[in-house]
């Protein structure tokens, strides 16, 4: 009966259906749940389903889902409370999502350091990304502080740091940031006069040679 009224719905147009879960490895299987939800919504829409009933999308959701997939949901997942498509979709994910290792992340955090050639910036963002997931809680600005003390490159930045007594988060980036931006201009600076200096040594060294030459004819 379901077949006649989704053919009917379909008004004899057929519509690929989004292909099954394959839970033989589950520790890589969000990438293809994540699949199967963006092809699942597609087909929804494309044969006209998308305003059916609730627990008929649920049902269908299901049915398009797979059998290893629909034991798992039928045996272990299943909530009598929540039968609606956005609730089994949330409990799929819940399931299906990565937990995350604090214990893994937190010692990647420790590791990190700034690299050669990486600016303060990109070096403090990853820093942050990795510290969400650690778990620091209401200490997440202290070790972030911290952490950036003791991971940046430039060993004068880092003494200026260390012999503050009292210094925040905020006060740690706009040193790091204003130092950094000192030396670019620095740099700048320098690759400006470069070619005056290099000119003036180059006239220096006419003037030596011509000296030279004037003494030497003088006591010759």
């Amino acid at each position: 009966m379901f077949q006649e009224e989704e053919t009917e719905a379909m008004s004899g147009v057929e519509y690929r259906m989004p292909t099954p879960l394959n839970l033989d490895n589950l520790d890589e299987i969000y990438p293809q749940w994540k699949r199967f939800q963006a092809s699942f919504n597609i087909f929804l829409l494309a044969a006209g389903l998308n305003k059916v009933t609730e627990t008929r999308k649920a049902a269908i959701f299901l049915n398009c889902i797979g059998r290893s997939a629909q034991d798992l949901y039928f045996n272990t997942l299943k909530n009598p409370d929540k039968e609606k498509l956005e609730d089994i979709v949330e409990i799929f994910e819940n399931y299906f999502k990565p937990k995350n290792n604090e214990i893994i992340n937190t010692f990647h955090f420790n590791q990190r350091k700034q690299q050669d050639g990486e600016n303060f910036d990109a070096f403090y963002s990853d820093l942050r990304k990795i510290a969400q997931n650690c778990n620091f809680e209401s200490f997440f600005e202290r070790m972030l502080r911290d952490r950036i003390i003791h991971g940046i490159q430039d060993s004068h930045v880092q003494q200026k740091l260390l012999e503050k007594k009292e210094l925040t988060l905020e006060q740690t980036v706009d040193i790091c940031r204003t130092s950094e931006l000192s030396k670019e201009h620095i740099i700048m600076v320098l690759g400006t006069l470069e070619p005056l200096i290099m000119f003036d040594m180059y006239n220096l060294s006419i003037l030596y040679l011509v000296g030279c030459a004037v003494v030497m004819f003088r006591f010759k």
